[in-house]
């Protein structure tokens, strides 16, 4: 029986225009009081998934930052930081694509690594504050999240090999989109979010369920025992899912919301 829910924003639980569709709160109700845990497993920060979420805030489990944050019943229970040393190589290795550039995530500020070169796009719907500072060398900030935009995604492949041959003992590498790589320190995922949520609350893999649509949702849902992927998620995801739902724009996830809610109250009523 399915008792922990986890599930990406971006592309999978927010609808077409970015935002959380009404009917996904009673939901989220339906499941607690069926006794599944609902966790949000998204690359965005965890102060700014709290905002986002608003009342809800503290009903849910968070795997955020593609898994260096993690907070389970309002507690922390992992608050990863990048290597400074390491984050100095990664801005030498973009230093020297000229299509490559480097994004560092703080506490209160993004930083773009370079100084007359600005990002094409802005911070995710339900993200405030300043979303940039141009700097020319690694701050000596607490870093938990990074991001490579590519200005020619014909090239983001031959990049990522190439940051796995330099950095891979390090870092782990993975194509968000086609223009973008995301940056994790090398064993942390959103798959490692949920085995630390699953030990505290002593739920098994095989007892969780997972919804996502892009490469950095590939480790969490290789992980459950229950992997779905969005209609609109890459070909990979899709082809390693237990089953392919309809799209976000669809609210497909919340139908399985439902479905699993429906079926847990009947395994708890027998």
């Amino acid at each position: 029986m399915i008792r922990l829910v986890a599930v990406d924003m971006d592309g999978t639980l927010l609808d077409e225009d970015s935002r959380i569709p009404p009917e996904t709160y009673g939901l989220i109700d339906e499941l607690r009081d069926a006794g599944v845990r609902f966790v949000v497993s998204s690359g965005r920060r965890h102060d700014t998934l709290r905002a986002f979420w608003g009342d809800y805030a503290d009903e849910i489990d968070y795997v955020a930052s593609n898994g260096t944050q993690v907070v389970c019943d309002g507690r922390v229970l992992e608050d990863l930081t990048f290597d400074h040393d390491v984050v100095c190589r990664l801005k030498e290795f973009c230093d020297r694509i000229s299509c490559a550039h480097l994004m560092l995530h703080g506490a209160e500020h993004r930083y773009v690594t370079e100084l007359n070169w600005r990002p094409p796009f802005g911070p995710p719907p339900g993200e405030e504050g300043e979303y940039e500072r141009n700097v020319s060398e690694v701050p000596d900030d607490e870093i938990f999240k990074i991001v490579i935009p590519v200005d020619r995604a014909e090239e983001t492949t031959d990049i990522i090999f190439s940051l796995t041959s330099e950095l891979g003992d390090e870092l782990t590498f993975l194509p968000y989109s086609p223009d973008c790589i995301d940056v994790m320190p090398r064993g942390v995922s959103k798959a490692s979010g949920l085995r630390t949520i699953g030990r505290r609350l002593k739920i098994r893999a095989e007892d969780m369920a997972a919804y996502g649509d892009s490469m950095n949702d590939y480790e969490m849902l290789r992980y459950v025992g229950h992997p779905f992927a969005m209609a609109n998620a890459c070909y990979v995801l899709r082809s390693f899912a237990e089953r392919v739902l309809g799209t976000n724009a669809e609210h497909a996830v919340q139908a399985e919301m439902a479905r699993i809610a429906a079926e847990a109250r009947e395994a708890r009523g027998r």
